[in-house]
């Protein structure tokens, strides 16, 4: 570290004046986003924020209401008025929904009676219409039908325009004064039971009538304003150090009125933030490893903010960093124009966030700051800015340690490794990545001028960096190696350099199960190259494929896989989420996002036809399914026995709990939600409606557990809660071994290039330690053995003593499952285990 660095971090923590003004500009940010979130989802015609309590109260009354209108029409002789169809047809709780969201939405920006009761009419027709439709084209198998009642709608005027399709489809089209006439039946019922609302008459000029809500809603309403604007700061680095966390509220910011929206943990649990209140008050050695990830003074790169910048304004796409949205000519074809503008939307999303994000690092650059840090539920590490090191390469490759250090034969090393790794270009197809730590380096040295010429002028320079896997840290670790080579003895190096772990989530379950086979995939055993189980994969897919084109029915599809090519990139996400979770299902849907329906050769490939694309993910993602299980038996058992677990737990509603290795209290709950989802045919988002219909019960959840979420949930949540205290034991080895800078995501663990050797050897020794001093499937046995012996004690049922006898010999048979000879030992001697 020079003399510059010290100076600079020996007063950072004297401007609290700064940190002050930061965290009430924060709050000011916060209470502006909120604003303008209001008065967006009010001009898409949805409800504000400040609107949601009374709309639930309301929602209660007034589907009652709608329940008594349909019960007294039905008693009524004679022809049915207008609206009366509506109310024998359409779900109460429907009706309610769309007639209050307009009623909410059209008061609060002074839509007449008029136009509230039009829109009212026309989107229960429309609803009536597709009803009627489904039930058609179930009967009939009528493509066409299906495709038209299952479209989907991206905006009001796609809305509007389905709702005219549905309704000509149907045979029901009607004239607006119809509409309005339904619309103001359904008014005049739901006004009366929610009582907050006055009319108000139209003067003589405009002659409209509008709703304006009364004086105690509005009262309601503005005084929710207040307290919400208050509570969603806009979270920024700091440039004072973050108050140690000691309990669940007492780290990081300074303002209390910004502290105390960041607790230590995030959790609706109140078992949980009690326990993990008290762990943390008692010094839990998860609580030293989250002080220490927070108190790493961070600088950025100014040269990569500038070329990030320049980039995005010129609408240069560079990694994940977007070029403008595209024009669609009027005469383009109309199939490929809604694609263009699904495109378009995504890009404005995505230029948006880099946008605020540039305009963010701008306020830090050339100072050093800090990030506040908090845990999930499951105890994983996030940096709580919104702009920080944990997002895509474009924010990752700014950031560097404000410690920097002259570089020696090892930080040399280490940061022409960086250079090879980060930009990851292939050699007789072998990615740089993927290859020896020895012939990485030897990658950059042979590509010196290229890497030099990168960081001499980085802009000219564009086509040899941007096809970079990390393009971002490829272009920062060549302007360090360049300086470097400029200076070698007076160059300050800031750079992280990162290893990651070889598909962690197969990692864990590998050393949990002292699994050899599953561990050599991933690298814990040592070897000469790294080991690619995404490569082990592939490999088994494509033999699966190609015995397909021997049958005429699968043959088609077969080939378009072969001709798009089944290497890794087809296999990676799949493998790397089963051990969270995923299957067949999500195979196909991460193949769809990620593979087919991409600009290019996905698209050339398997069409743009949602038709086409989802057949072709479900087909390889079946084999794809048989690849990985074949592949990782040991961890598919250990996933499965978890699940049995959940399962017999939740037959008696007792969610599973264990403690990690770093004394953090988990609890996988997923409770039954006292809300359901309603979807409208003409609306692009979903309702939230209380289930039960009781003044006294707020919208949330009930104590009664979901079992099917129990069980599939409980692998990647157990898993991530391990791999989360890898890197808090991580943090706390490095920390006592003298290095105190570092930058972590997860699974990926960064440090100067001079620390890495024994960076990378204290990675392994706690990986090691984790698994060699800790039991934690037993942890969870011994804990269902536990709450199911509580409810035996307490219980006073012959028929529920039954129900748990049975789960406690369930559990017994269950036993703790086999562990093989992988050899933990050898994980110390593995050079590539992180890598």
């Amino acid at each position: 570290m020079n003399l510059i660095d010290q100076q600079i971090l020996d007063t950072i923590d004297l401007d609290y004046t700064r940190q002050a003004e930061l965290e009430q500009s924060m709050i000011e940010r916060g209470a502006q986003r909120y604003a303008d979130n209001n008065e967006r989802a009010l001009h898409a015609g949805d409800i504000a924020r400040n609107q949601n309590k009374l709309f639930t109260s309301a929602f209660q009354k007034a589907v009652v209401a709608f329940a008594a209108a349909a019960a007294e029409a039905s008693a009524k002789r004679g022809r049915p008025a207008a609206h009366v169809p509506a109310l024998n047809s359409v779900d109460h709780e429907l009706l309610t929904a769309i007639t209050l969201r307009t009623l909410f939405n059209g008061a609060a920006i002074d839509r007449s009676v008029t136009d509230m009761a039009h829109s009212i009419g026309f989107e229960v027709e429309a609803e009536m219409a597709c009803l009627k439709l489904a039930e058609q084209a179930k009967a009939t198998n009528d493509k066409e039908l299906k495709k038209l009642v299952g479209r989907k709608v991206t905006s009001a005027r796609v809305g509007a325009r389905k709702g005219e399709d549905l309704l000509e489809a149907a045979g029901e089209e009607r004239t607006p004064d119809e509409f309005i006439k339904i619309g103001l039946n359904l008014i005049n019922i739901a006004l009366p039971a929610m009582d907050m609302f006055d009319m108000v008459e139209g003067d003589s000029f405009s002659g409209a009538s509008t709703l304006k809500f009364t004086e105690a809603a509005q009262s309601e309403m503005d005084g929710m304003a207040e307290i919400q604007q208050w509570m969603h700061p806009v979270y920024q680095p700091m440039v004072t150090r973050p108050n140690p966390w000691t309990a669940m509220d007492t780290g990081a910011y300074n303002d209390a009125r910004v502290a105390k929206t960041v607790p230590l943990m995030a959790t609706p649990n109140k078992k949980i933030r009690k326990l993990v209140d008290e762990a943390a008050k008692a010094g839990a050695p998860f609580v030293r490893a989250l002080n220490a990830v927070q108190d790493v003074p961070l600088q950025l790169n100014a040269k990569v903010l500038e070329v990030l910048e320049h980039c995005f304004s010129n609408g240069i796409a560079v990694g994940k960093v977007p070029g403008k949205p595209v024009e669609i000519a009027k005469d383009e074809d109309p199939k490929k124009a809604m694609q263009m503008r699904k495109d378009n939307g995504a890009i404005r999303a995505k230029r948006n966030a880099i946008r605020a994000a540039i305009a963010e690092a701008k306020q830090y650059v050339g100072n050093p700051f800090y990030q506040p840090h908090t845990l999930d539920w499951r105890g994983r590490v996030y940096a709580r800015p919104g702009l920080n090191h944990q997002r895509a390469d474009f924010a990752k490759g700014m950031y560097e340690l404000a410690r920097g250090e002259v570089l020696n034969e090892d930080g040399v090393y280490w940061l022409k490794w960086h250079v090879a790794t980060t930009g990851a270009f292939k050699v007789e197809g072998l990615a740089m990545d993927k290859a020896s730590h020895d012939r990485r380096v030897q990658w950059t040295d042979e590509n010196l001028p290229t890497v030099r010429a990168v960081a001499e002028d980085p802009l000219a320079s564009l086509e040899l960096w941007r096809k970079a896997d990390s393009p971002f840290c490829f272009l920062a670790a060549c302007l360090a190696l360049d300086a470097y080579l400029k200076d070698p003895t007076g160059y300050v190096c800031h750079i992280p350099v990162a290893v990651d772990g070889s598909c962690s989530g197969l990692q864990h379950f590998s050393a949990l199960l002292r699994d050899p086979e599953g561990g050599s995939y991933v690298n814990l055993l040592p070897s000469d190259i790294p080991q690619d189980v995404y490569r082990t994969v592939a490999s088994k897919v494509l033999p699966l494929v190609q015995a397909d084109l021997a049958d005429p029915e699968k043959a088609p599809m077969a080939q378009k896989w072969i001709d798009y090519g089944l290497d890794r990139k087809v296999a990676k996400r799949a493998t790397m989420t089963f051990v969270y979770g995923s299957r067949q299902k999500g195979f196909a849907d991460q193949l769809v996002e990620d593979i087919i329906d991409v600009e290019g050769k996905g698209r050339e490939t398997f069409g743009t036809e949602w038709a086409d694309q989802v057949p072709a993910a479900h087909y390889l993602a079946a084999h794809i399914m048989k690849a990985v299980t074949e592949t990782v038996k040991a961890a598919a058992a250990a996933m499965e026995w978890l699940q049995k677990v959940a399962g017999i737990l939740a037959r008696h509603n007792i969610p599973v709990r264990w403690v990690t290795p770093l004394g953090l209290p988990v609890e996988n709950a997923y409770h039954k939600p006292n809300v359901k989802q309603l979807t409208m045919t003409l609306w692009n988002r979903s309702v939230n409606v209380p289930v039960r219909y009781d003044p006294q019960v707020v919208m949330g959840y009930t104590k009664e557990l979901l079992e099917h979420k129990q069980r599939n949930s409980i692998a990647p949540n157990f898993v991530h809660s391990l791999d989360s205290a890898h890197l808090m034991a991580v943090v706390l080895k490095a920390v006592d071994n003298g290095i105190n800078d570092f930058l972590l995501i997860h699974d990926s663990f960064a440090a100067l290039p001079n620390q890495m050797p024994k960076f990378n050897v204290l990675i392994r020794d706690a990986f090691v330690e984790l698994y060699e001093n800790n039991e934690p499937l037993e942890g969870v046995l011994s804990n269902a053995v536990d709450d199911i012996m509580a409810l035996v004690e307490k219980c006073d049922s012959a028929d529920v003593m039954s129900k748990l006898q049975k789960s406690m010999k369930d559990l017994g048979k269950l036993g703790i499952p086999a562990k093989g000879t992988l050899d933990l030992e050898a994980i110390r001697q593995s050079p590539y285990a992180f890598a």
